[in-house]
């Protein structure tokens, strides 16, 4: 029998389809019971936790690019998301992305909102003695 959770509960095996139950320790009670002779039964416990999955971060195409430098370029997370909830549902999902040169050393705050937004400066570069690169 499957109540309205979606839990099996009438079989020697517990079944839990996936995001049945929220986040927290349960306790699960096995009853036993002889059918015919009264007094044969036996009952057993055990706890168990559901927990929350680490969210999926996923650039699509994979984590390596090579782009010219007068093209442009899409990089996509539209993949991103929580396993715990149902497929295509972002809600609460917030992308934020971070470009920096490989040699940098930088680790992403845990609160990304606090980052200062730049406005990005375009990448100026002249051949000559006075040459910039604002890039840089």
């Amino acid at each position: 029998m499957i109540n309205n959770t979606g839990i099996q509960y009438d079989a020697p095996r517990l079944v839990v389809k996936p995001r049945a139950l929220d986040y927290g320790i349960y306790k699960a009670v096995e009853n036993v019971t002889m059918i015919g002779p009264q007094g044969v039964w036996d009952v057993d416990e055990g706890y168990f936790e559901v927990i929350m999955s680490p969210l999926d971060a996923i650039i699509m195409g994979g984590s390596t690019r090579s782009i010219g430098i007068d093209k442009n370029f899409t990089l996509d997370a539209n993949m991103s998301g929580d396993p715990d909830v149902d497929v295509g549902n972002r809600e609460g999902i917030q992308v934020y992305w971070l470009c920096k040169r490989k040699s940098e050393n930088f680790v992403f705050p845990d609160d990304p909102e606090n980052l200062t937004a730049i406005s990005m400066v375009p990448r100026i570069v002249s051949h000559g003695i006075n040459a910039t690169d604002l890039g840089t």
